[in-house]
């Protein structure tokens, strides 16, 4: 399971539970995954909603391109609450 990309749907499912500073990290470690999400990540607080369809989208890229599946992400963040 990638890190990066588990890390980026939690922020979605709860946005206060990383600061844009950790998601800007996060993306920029995630070795090209979340190319676009780190700029997401330093507008969040002021773009929320645009930002977590831009990185939505980056995630989605990531499970196409991998072909991992996105349901055992998906209960991992149900896990993680």
């Amino acid at each position: 399971m990638n890190e990066y990309i588990l890390k980026s749907m939690r922020y979605i499912d709860n946005p206060n539970l990383f600061t844009s500073e950790e998601m800007e990290s996060n993306a920029t470690a995630s070795g090209g995954y979340l190319a676009n999400a780190a700029a997401n990540a330093s507008h969040a607080a002021a773009h929320a909603a645009n930002a977590a369809s831009r990185t939505a989208a980056a995630i989605d890229r990531f499970f196409k391109i991998t072909g991992e599946d996105k349901e055992s992400y998906n209960d991992e963040v149900g896990r993680l609450r």
